[in-house]
Protein backbone atom coordinates (compact mmCIF):
# COMPACT_ATOMS: atom_id res chain seq x y z
CA UNK A 1 0.00 0.00 0.00
CA UNK A 2 1.48 3.44 -0.96
CA UNK A 3 1.70 6.30 1.17
CA UNK A 4 -0.67 9.25 0.15
CA UNK A 5 1.46 11.43 2.05
CA UNK A 6 5.35 10.25 0.82
CA UNK A 7 2.94 10.45 -2.68
CA UNK A 8 2.12 14.08 -2.72
CA UNK A 9 5.91 14.66 -1.25
CA UNK A 10 7.17 12.99 -4.33
CA UNK A 11 4.72 15.09 -6.93
CA UNK A 12 5.43 18.55 -4.91
CA UNK A 13 9.24 18.02 -5.34
CA UNK A 14 9.13 17.14 -8.94
CA UNK A 15 6.92 20.02 -9.70
CA UNK A 16 9.70 22.32 -7.32
CA UNK A 17 12.09 20.46 -8.92
CA UNK A 18 10.95 21.63 -12.52
CA UNK A 19 9.98 24.89 -11.50
CA UNK A 20 13.32 25.68 -10.21
CA UNK A 21 15.09 23.99 -13.24
CA UNK A 22 12.99 26.30 -15.83
CA UNK A 23 13.62 29.44 -13.71
CA UNK A 24 17.54 28.62 -14.11
CA UNK A 25 17.34 27.78 -17.78
CA UNK A 26 15.11 30.88 -18.50
CA UNK A 27 17.88 33.12 -16.04
CA UNK A 28 20.63 32.06 -18.51
CA UNK A 29 18.50 32.55 -21.58
CA UNK A 30 18.23 28.91 -22.43
CA UNK A 31 15.19 27.89 -23.90
CA UNK A 32 14.00 24.27 -24.00
CA UNK A 33 10.18 24.15 -25.94
CA UNK A 34 10.11 20.47 -25.80
CA UNK A 35 10.59 20.48 -22.22
CA UNK A 36 7.84 23.53 -21.61
CA UNK A 37 5.55 21.38 -23.88
CA UNK A 38 6.45 18.28 -21.74
CA UNK A 39 5.28 19.79 -18.46
CA UNK A 40 2.03 21.45 -18.50
CA UNK A 41 0.84 23.29 -15.27
CA UNK A 42 -0.89 20.92 -12.75
CA UNK A 43 -3.97 22.84 -12.52
CA UNK A 44 -6.35 25.14 -14.91
CA UNK A 45 -4.00 28.70 -15.59
CA UNK A 46 -6.60 31.94 -15.80
CA UNK A 47 -6.66 33.91 -18.48
CA UNK A 48 -4.61 37.04 -17.80
CA UNK A 49 -6.59 39.81 -18.33
CA UNK A 50 -6.77 42.91 -16.37
CA UNK A 51 -10.77 41.92 -15.57
CA UNK A 52 -9.92 39.18 -13.63
CA UNK A 53 -7.80 40.78 -11.22
CA UNK A 54 -9.98 40.23 -8.20
CA UNK A 55 -11.50 37.31 -9.42
CA UNK A 56 -9.26 34.66 -10.82
CA UNK A 57 -5.88 37.00 -9.87
CA UNK A 58 -5.78 38.35 -6.82
CA UNK A 59 -3.27 40.22 -4.17
CA UNK A 60 -1.11 38.70 -2.13
CA UNK A 61 -2.66 39.79 0.46
CA UNK A 62 -5.97 38.52 -0.17
CA UNK A 63 -4.46 35.11 -0.83
CA UNK A 64 -2.67 34.85 2.22
CA UNK A 65 -5.99 34.93 4.20
CA UNK A 66 -8.31 32.50 1.63
CA UNK A 67 -5.41 29.86 2.07
CA UNK A 68 -4.81 30.33 5.34
CA UNK A 69 -0.63 31.49 4.95
CA UNK A 70 1.41 34.22 5.66
CA UNK A 71 2.13 36.86 2.87
CA UNK A 72 5.41 36.12 2.19
CA UNK A 73 4.74 32.44 1.69
CA UNK A 74 2.41 33.78 -1.14
CA UNK A 75 5.12 35.95 -2.38
CA UNK A 76 8.26 33.17 -1.95
CA UNK A 77 5.75 30.95 -4.28
CA UNK A 78 4.93 33.38 -6.78
CA UNK A 79 8.67 34.50 -7.20
CA UNK A 80 9.22 30.68 -7.52
CA UNK A 81 6.86 29.78 -9.64
CA UNK A 82 5.49 31.97 -13.00
CA UNK A 83 2.82 30.31 -13.37
CA UNK A 84 1.45 31.12 -10.26
CA UNK A 85 1.97 35.08 -10.09
CA UNK A 86 1.50 38.19 -12.55
CA UNK A 87 3.27 40.82 -11.94
CA UNK A 88 1.78 44.26 -13.77
CA UNK A 89 3.69 47.44 -12.62
CA UNK A 90 5.68 45.91 -9.49
CA UNK A 91 2.82 44.65 -8.33
CA UNK A 92 2.16 41.07 -7.87
CA UNK A 93 -1.25 39.26 -8.38
CA UNK A 94 -1.83 35.67 -7.54
CA UNK A 95 -3.57 32.67 -9.77
CA UNK A 96 -6.45 31.50 -7.29
CA UNK A 97 -6.61 27.94 -8.61
CA UNK A 98 -2.60 27.64 -9.54
CA UNK A 99 -1.78 28.43 -5.59
CA UNK A 100 -4.44 26.34 -4.53
CA UNK A 101 -3.48 23.37 -6.03
CA UNK A 102 0.56 24.52 -4.99
CA UNK A 103 -1.07 25.20 -1.07
CA UNK A 104 -3.10 21.74 -1.42
CA UNK A 105 -6.59 22.83 -1.54
CA UNK A 106 -7.14 21.33 -5.10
Amino acid sequence: MTDPIASKLDAAEAALASSILADVRRSIGHHDPVLEETAPAPFPEPERRRELIGKDWIEPGRAAERFATSEAKIRRLCRADPRVSWRIGGRWYVSVPGMGTKLGFK
